[in-house]
């Protein structure tokens, strides 16, 4: 009931909204037009259908986007059509006749079925047909084609980012601004359209890292590490539920047969890294090492005004002004092993460590004045902030392959280990610079998960059958001891401060099974749907106050995706799911960081879990010439939302925590497009309209919001190639303010040499700016602030690549590991 009330308001709301109307009219043209510049040779008028399966003869998985082409007796071109992305195809409206077939893909022989006859049954299905890996060296073949920089596979958005030069240098939060939908402010802070509680995977799995400070780990990822990225917005039953506004799955570069590696080494005014990878591999043995290291220097100016109102009245105003000036330095590394004793059976091993120390030194000015300008409180500040953080994580996993292609069993187990500690000094000097007061706050915490989960995947016909459980432990301990001077006092003199001592200990568990079934029905038609039960138990406990909680609930998240192929080149999809955010120790923990005395943060141990409703549909065309547009009008209902909430304390100091405040509503339109204009010169880009609408018993806040972002690469002879990008956005809107627009640009160069095994790419960010500055405006029911952010621009990297080795295309497996999609921020 609650999602039919959902889609009759969206569309009610976009039919009241000209400018909303107008612009859904002119994508409709513009698909309009696309269609019928692009429009395919239609194929010969008839009644049969030729359909099939591709798959590789080694692992039999399946060979998604080949290129089959249908021919008669004189070689004549009938019938084409490309794989989907699991391996089939349909050929339709074929007169009765002798044919043969043929099937291409980059990395395989060239296959050829010839005889094939059409003349009793309507529907030829030719079932599975395998085709032969090369086995020729790939350092002999010269490849001229690149991917679309933006595809859209049905169930997923995917990003090649490894044909966008201008993510040379740089990290994962620089190629994500470039994505469709996607979002990420000048700190570093990602949504997913909108919504900010997303999860983010590396290769398919989450690294603990993620959920602890996403816009840090992302500064951990190089971007030429990156092969691309794909976005779910409405992921299927196999995802566990966590992740309100949808999914995002990091791909990164993986090496090939033989003895290989890669060397980068990137040198810019604000960042440097060393980087590379290693990799040995021979019929069943695969090892790979990668590593990376990183210094980078954030840098930014802010100034606060915020004053506090009594029915309507003046009664005092808060003015700051801050400076930072951190290096970050960070790394990590990583070692694999797969054993493949033979084409059915994976065994695989990896483990790894992410790492560094983020401070966050400050200087503050601070200025108290009542409601007639008097001078309350006026003093400097000086804070030494912290941040070391060490995650430790190791995987095993078991992939066993059937004789039936497509079947499969996995079993996957996984354990981390992090190390995650606060602690700060903070001084406040008088106008004097006299030492008046001196805190010291030592926040020892460290976190540590189990998982087990089980997947399998077994074929039926045409359909695909998944099924799985899944288990998870993870525990949490914070020791947080606040020592601080007393008024009056010897400033030097540190006392233990009771109310702010106390040592959390968290346990959740989280135990889930699913069923997803794949339907691939005539007139392709397809029909994903399935369901997921997940039960959770949370369990906190103060030892300092003898205090403790506990809760436990159950959840059901059905999911189902329709969609409808016609014409070769046209895609209409139509999708429904629930995602459910569940409150982690981290939004949980009642430490109280007090560093800035008058904007401190906490944890809430008596958040609930929201569950999130996502309605969409879309439309997608793809043309012979791979130009790729794409629509979606999107709505999702959030109820009992998590938000971030500030109220007042005394002397003009606040104090922020996660609140469950009721309900958010979000609706929009999105575009992307993706095209190459000539052979050496190809756009891509996207737009997104979104209305936001947050609703408690005591506050509402609402607006739209607009993005955009343009990419262009342009390829020069000898090797050059010239790139830019950029991107708009008009602000965030939350609960209790919003802040406004700002904007980015790059361009690119980029030249490669020794045989396209070496190049040398030139990135620079804004560099017809001094300063980026962002504005924010909030509002309460007793309260309005404003506050700028500058970060000086502009930015440049130099990035040296060079790739060494004997490269095949090998036959090997892909190591599953353990995909806790579900851990929250």
């Amino acid at each position: 009931m609650e999602t039919c009330t959902l889609i009759s308001s969206v569309i009610k709301y976009l039919k009241r909204q000209a400018p909303v109307s107008l612009l859904g009219l002119i994508l409709i043209l513009l698909h309009g037009a696309f269609a019928r510049l692009n429009a395919q040779t239609p194929f010969p008028g008839g009644k049969y259908t030729l359909e099939g399966i591709l798959t590789d003869s080694s692992n039999r998985e399946a060979v998604g986007f080949a290129t089959v082409t249908l021919y008669d007796t004189a070689h004549k071109q009938v019938a084409a059509e490309i794989a989907d992305g699991e391996g089939h195809f349909r050929l339709r409206e074929l007169s009765a006749g002798n044919y043969s077939l043929e099937a291409t893909f980059l990395g395989y022989e060239t296959l050829i079925l010839k005889s094939l006859q059409l003349s009793t049954d309507t529907v030829h299905n030719l079932g599975h047909i395998v085709m032969k890996p090369e086995k020729q060296s790939l350092q002999a073949v010269t490849i001229t084609a690149t991917k679309a920089l933006i595809q859209d596979k049905g169930d997923r958005m995917v990003y090649n980012a490894e044909n966008d030069i201008t993510n040379s240098g740089g990290a994962a939060s620089d190629v994500l601004r470039k994505v469709p939908g996607v979002s990420v402010d000048p700190e570093g802070k990602v949504e997913l359209r909108g919504s900010a509680n997303i999860k983010v995977l590396i290769n398919g799995k989450p690294s603990s890292i993620m959920a602890r400070n996403l816009a840090d780990a992302l500064k951990m990822i190089p971007a030429n590490t990156i092969k691309s990225i794909e976005i779910m917005t409405t992921p299927t039953a196999r995802f566990d539920a966590e992740g309100a506004g949808g999914v995002i799955n990091i791909i990164t570069k993986k090496n090939l047969k033989g003895a290989t590696g890669n060397v980068n080494l990137t040198g810019g005014n604000y960042e440097q890294a060393l980087g590379g990878s290693f990799g040995l591999r021979n019929e069943k043995l695969e090892a790979n090492l990668a590593f990376n290291l990183k210094r980078e220097r954030e840098k930014s100016e802010a100034g606060r005004e915020r004053s506090v109102l009594q029915d309507g009245s003046l009664q005092n105003t808060l003015y700051q002004r801050e400076s930072k000036d951190n290096t970050n330095t960070t790394g990590f590394a990583e070692l694999s092993l797969s054993y493949t004793p033979d084409t059915l059976n994976t065994l695989g091993f990896s483990a790894n460590i992410w790492g560094g120390v983020w401070p966050s030194n400050r200087n503050v000015y601070a200025r108290l004045t009542d409601s007639l300008g008097r001078v309350m409180e006026e003093y400097n500040q000086a804070t030494k902030f912290k941040n070391p953080y060490y995650n430790f994580e190791f995987n095993l996993s078991y992939n066993r392959k059937m004789k039936r292609p497509g079947q499969e069993l996995a079993v996957l187990a996984q354990y981390s280990y992090v190390i995650d500690n606060y602690p700060y000094t903070t001084d406040q000097y008088n106008m004097a610079e006299q030492l008046i007061y001196r805190e010291n706050n030592s926040n020892r915490s460290h976190n540590g998960e189990w998982t087990l989960q089980a997947d399998y995947t077994h074929p039926i016909g045409k359909h695909v059958l998944e099924i799985g459980a899944k288990g998870i432990v993870r525990t949490a301990s914070s020791d947080y001891r606040v020592e601080s001077s007393q008024a009056g006092g010897d400033p030097t003199q540190l006392l233990p401060n009771p109310a702010r001592t106390n040592i959390f200990d968290y346990t959740q568990e989280v135990g889930a099974a699913y069923a997803s079934l794949k339907l691939n029905f005539g007139k392709d038609w397809m029909l994903v749907g399935g369901g997921r039960i997940e039960y959770t138990y949370v369990k906190g406990d103060f030892k300092s106050s003898s205090t403790a909680f506990d809760t436990r609930y159950t959840n059901w998240i059905p999911s189902i995706i329709l969609s409808r192929k016609f014409g070769g080149m046209h895609t209409i999809k139509a999708s429904y799911t629930q995602r459910i955010l569940r409150p982690q120790v981290w939004s949980l923990n009642p430490f109280i960081d007090a560093s800035d005395p008058k904007n401190q943060f906490t944890g809430n141990p008596s958040l609930k879990p929201e569950l999130n409703h996502v309605v969409e549909l879309a439309y997608n065309l793809t043309t012979k010439s791979g130009a790729n547009i794409s629509t979606t009008l999107y709505g999702r209902r959030l109820n009992n939302s998590i938000e971030e909430v500030a109220t007042p304390l005394t002397d003009g100091a606040w104090l922020t925590r996660k609140v469950n405040i009721g309900n958010l509503t979000r609706y929009g339109i999105s575009e992307s497009v993706s095209l190459d204009i000539t052979k050496q010169w190809s756009v891509n880009g996207d737009v997104n309209l979104e209305h936001v609408n947050f609703k408690s018993p005591d506050w509402q806040n609402s607006g739209w919001i607009f993005r955009t972002n343009i990419n262009t690469t342009y390829r020069l002879p000898k090797d050059y190639s010239l790139q830019a990008s950029g991107g708009w956005n008009t602000g965030w809107i939350w609960f209790q303010g919003r802040n406004y627009g700002w904007h980015y640009y790059i361009v690119g160069a980029k030249k490669e040499f020794w045989n396209k095994n070496a190049s040398i790419t030139l990135n620079i960010a804004n560099p017809f700016e001094t300063n980026l500055r962002v504005k924010v405006k909030e509002e309460r029911p007793n309260s309005v602030a404003a506050t700028y952010l500058d970060f000086p621009r502009p930015s440049f990297m130099l990035t040296f690549a060079w790739k060494f080795g004997q490269l095949s295309d090998g036959d090997g497996k892909k190591v599953k590991k353990v995909e806790n999609d579900d851990r929250a921020r």
